[in-house]
């Protein structure tokens, strides 16, 4: 069935085209556990050491997906482990609010701050300067209506926020309510003790660069992940992660903490680089990006004349056979962007003359 639907993924891991392509190993592990009962509590268990042991936080929880993952996190700030409150959810006593910085507002399919109303939580926007936002923490501390402070760690932020996210984490220390990150599509962070730090909740999509199923994997302190499992009892009982899922994160971690990240960049790093010259002779500016929250899966700008050219490309590309997905979000710019960590070699085969033909079409 699926294969009727099959595209060219040189976007990255976008929810609507599959996210990513699973290792056979992983696969397999998943289809397995369809086929048998389990104790999935004890399962979560046994997969959230596993995450903790590579991660080292203290404890790990998992639900649906980063988005739902988003909603769990609040509600544990909420909530805590009063089984009253998780059970009044989404109703809240009194104004508990929710800081995020204003160019952390991203749209991942639906707005992050959709996800943090979804568990009862009002937002506050921090904007203007970093006096003002900081300012605007101090006086709902102070009215003791500061519920959480959340951060996007994500190529989606198009403009850095002021506060950085370890200043950030200080401040919400300081205000005695917990640091959440939304890390989604960052799944390499777990393999770096050190940047949890400060972090009381940190969220990932296994299903991304991780390649399992589905699944969120929440990481952290253990008195919040604590408060968020248990709101799996509560508005997150329709975000509960499943076996098949679990049993994928636990066929995929090990995968990850036996490949050298160093040898993933330079593999990715040389498939742009290859793409790059076989259309050297195309009227665009190709260059390679590279940033930290990119991790180790560069991707490549391919700057045309003006935003109608390139949302031009990007139709023709999508109207392809086979169809070719590739980043929009900065159309408006006149910039396509490619990411080749899910592309196979004939693939990008396909890719390179597709845009040849492409630009041959509008000459």
């Amino acid at each position: 069935m699926t294969a009727s639907f099959a595209v060219i993924n040189a976007w990255g891991t976008p929810t609507p085209f599959g996210v990513s392509r699973s290792p056979s190993e992983v696969a397999a592990a998943a289809a397995d556990a369809l086929t048998r009962h389990t104790d999935i509590e004890r399962l979560q268990d046994a997969v959230a050491t596993m995450v903790t042991a590579q991660a080292g936080t203290e404890a790990a929880c998992f639900c649906h997906c980063a988005a739902a993952g988003v909603t769990l996190a609040v509600a544990a700030a909420l909530t805590g482990t009063d089984a009253v409150l998780i059970a009044a959810l989404p109703d809240v006593a009194g104004e508990n609010v929710v800081a995020i910085q204003t160019e952390h507002q991203v749209n991942y399919g639906h707005p992050i701050t959709q996800a943090i109303r979804l568990a009862g939580a009002k937002v506050l926007v921090l904007d203007g300067t970093v006096e003002q936002r900081i300012q605007q923490l101090a006086d709902h501390r102070a009215a003791g209506t500061l519920a959480a402070v959340v951060a996007v760690s994500s190529t989606l932020v198009k403009a850095p926020a002021p506060i950085g996210l370890v200043e950030l984490a200080e401040r919400a220390r300081d205000a005695g309510v917990p640091f959440i990150v939304d890390a989604a599509a960052q799944d390499w962070r777990l393999n770096d003790p050190g940047w949890f730090n400060g972090i009381d909740i940190a969220i990932f999509s296994a299903q991304k660069y991780l390649a399992a199923p589905t699944c969120c994997i929440l990481t952290g302190s253990a008195a919040h992940i604590a408060a968020a499992r248990a709101n799996l009892g509560g508005i997150g009982r329709g975000m509960k992660p499943t076996k098949e899922a679990l049993a994928g994160v636990a066929a995929a971690l090990p995968m990850r903490a036996g490949l050298s990240l160093s040898d993933v960049r330079d593999a990715n790093v040389a498939r742009a680089r290859h793409l790059i010259a076989s259309c050297n002779d195309l009227p665009y500016r190709f260059d390679t990006l590279d940033s930290a929250d990119y991790g180790p899966y560069p991707r490549i700008a391919l700057t045309c004349s003006d935003a109608r050219e390139a949302t031009m490309l990007a139709d023709a590309l999508r109207q392809h056979e086979p169809s070719i997905v590739v980043g929009r979000h900065a159309l408006s710019q006149g910039v396509v962007t490619l990411e080749l960590t899910h592309v196979t070699d004939e693939e990008a085969q396909t890719i390179v003359a597709a845009l040849h033909g492409s630009t041959a079409s509008r000459a």
